[in-house]
Order: structure tokens, then C-alpha cells, then sequence
């Protein structure tokens, strides 16, 4: 058994209403599990490897690319 209390004035607090909560929140629907589908739309994706031949680049040649 859980005893409630009041924080302000101490006093054991009647369980009558306990498994409502205090302040509904409008905007919060009911919980669920995503489908597949739905994971898998919001999964990241993972960055587009780079390429092999990019190694063989000399370091000049990537700079000038970039700047």
C-alpha cells in the first residue's frame, strides 16, 4: 500500500483519485508501438561511403576542391 501526501500541509491525502493524473496534457494521444514502416522512415540513414579512388587523389587536388 502507498500512503499520499499533501506537500504543503502534511496531511495523508485520500486514494480515491490517484490513478487519474492531476493535469491531463490535450496534447499527447495514447501511447503505441511504431509499425515498421514507421521505424523505418525516421531510422537515419547512414552517410554515402566515400570512394575508393579518392585515396589516390593528392591532397592539393582535394584542397582546390574545396575552397
Amino acid at each position: 500500500m502507498i500512503t499520499h501526501f499533501d506537500m504543503v500541509s502534511g496531511q495523508v491525502v485520500g486514494d480515491e483519485n490517484h490513478d487519474t493524473p492531476a493535469v491531463p496534457n490535450p496534447g499527447v494521444g495514447s501511447l503505441r508501438l511504431l509499425t515498421v514502416q514507421e521505424a523505418a522512415a525516421i531510422a537515419p540513414r547512414p552517410a554515402a561511403p566515400v570512394p575508393a579512388d579518392i585515396a589516390l587523389l593528392p591532397v592539393s587536388h582535394l584542397l582546390a576542391k574545396w575552397e
